[in-house]
């Protein structure tokens, strides 16, 4: 199984995250973007995209997103590229986006192949166990990492969030861990779920909230407590 683009939740329903800014790229109103996938299929010339702040002005002037489209896109190496959008034509205008999410129109894309996901597709759904269908938090986030002996192949790891303890962990994301994928747009419920195999009880040992523990002062600290604590009076 395969992933492609995103690592957040879509704020806007039919909408999936492709692309994060990370700042501005010359004085022309280019914006540095960092993407899943060397060239994304929304990489070229018209194509309407989203984008949307979490905060601060430009998320009080445009709450639901700022519709633009591509002006042009150059690559700037393993998934980073320069994307310039009409409407953005200096530095200072393409600064104000920085953080910003660049969302795409779901149904504006080729559909996948059986086996692939649009990472936007799987953030955020909730994560299930064959062994008993007990739902132990949801897909945050995805990371790839070049697989040891293998040259160039990545390997997907689903960072999973735990609903208990907040904690989270890392899942391989292929067989045999995985199981069955239903995304939230062919759910009956309008949820979805990813389904892991095997994994009950690895699941069960990591979601544990941890133990607070107190410190014991040192005797030098409980010396200068009893200094600072007040006498008692004396009884009448």
């Amino acid at each position: 199984m395969n992933s492609k683009a995103s690592t957040t939740t879509s704020p806007t329903p039919g909408w999936i995250v492709v692309g994060h800014i990370e700042g501005t790229h010359n004085l022309k109103g280019g914006m540095k973007v960092k993407v899943s996938e060397a060239l994304p299929d929304w990489a070229q010339e018209g194509f309407p995209l989203k984008l949307v702040v979490e905060q601060g002005p430009l998320h009080a002037q445009h709450p639901h997103g700022w519709d633009v489209t591509v002006a042009k896109v150059q690559a700037l190496g393993t998934k980073r590229l320069a994307l310039y959008v009409a409407g953005v034509n200096t530095i200072e205008a393409a600064q104000a986006w920085h953080g910003a999410h660049i969302l795409v129109e779901e149904a504006a894309l080729p559909t996948p192949e059986a086996g692939l996901y649009r990472l936007g597709q799987l953030i955020g759904l909730p994560v299930t166990t064959q062994e008993s269908s007990k739902c132990w938090g949801t897909a945050t986030q995805m990371l790839s990492a070049t697989r040891p002996g293998a040259a160039g192949q990545d390997m997907d790891f689903l960072e999973v969030t735990f609903t208990h303890s907040g904690k989270t962990v890392m899942i391989p994301f292929h067989a045999p861990f995985v199981g069955p994928v239903v995304l939230a747009s062919e759910a009956p419920d309008g949820v979805g779920s990813i389904t892991l195999v095997g994994l009950e009880e690895f699941l069960a040992e990591e979601d544990v909230l941890k133990e607070v523990k107190t410190k014991k002062p040192t005797p030098y600290q409980r010396k200068k407590q009893k200094k600072a604590a007040p006498e008692a009076s004396p009884e009448a």
